[in-house]
């Protein structure tokens, strides 16, 4: 429970407090197309999050979402609302939890963030998707889901070199 939390409140300060800072500087778009799709990221790398919202051939949605969840906060589902995150719990109305998406085009920019910034670390994922219900029918679909799994960062790390011997070693200490 408290990596759910832990979680929750790291995506609200993104959404509502860091995004627009970060969107001044030069973030790595992940622009996926229709489909599931799997992107790999850097902790400290900064991305910015779209989601492609195009439905199935001859759907018209009439309720949609953006879902999250994580690996760090299993069995814990998300749902980005204009009031920020929340967690699903028993009781909470769909209803209350849709996106406004503004279909300007098949895919929306959601944030700007930086994997760190969620609590993610090397080896976590975060998956997000759009979901929708079809006018007129009574199920969700659940399309566009996007991986977002955190690589370690290796940049500036030097590979180990191997002493010659413990003379080369005291040398160099």
């Amino acid at each position: 429970m408290k990596k759910a939390v832990w979680f929750m409140v790291c995506m609200a300060a993104i959404v509502f407090g860091c995004g627009p800072a970060l969107a001044d500087s030069a973030a790595r778009v992940i622009d996926p197309p229709a489909g599931d799709a799997v992107f790999e990221v850097k902790p400290g790398e900064p991305v910015e999050i779209r989601v492609n919202t195009t439905p199935h051939a001859g759907h018209i949605p009439a309720y949609e979402w953006f879902v999250l969840a994580s690996s760090r906060a299993p069995g814990e589902i998300f749902f980005m609302t204009p009031e920020g995150m929340r967690v699903f719990a028993p009781g909470v109305r769909l209803l209350d939890l849709m996106y406004p998406y503004s279909h300007t085009g098949s895919t929306e920019m959601i944030d700007t963030m930086t994997p760190d910034e969620f609590g993610l670390s090397a080896g976590d994922t975060l998956y997000y998707a759009y979901v929708y219900v079809p006018a007129g029918e009574p199920h969700m679909i659940i399309k566009n889901i996007v991986s977002l799994q955190v690589q370690p960062d290796t940049q500036g790390i030097q590979p180990l070199q191997p002493f010659a011997s413990a003379g080369d070693l005291e040398a160099y200490l």
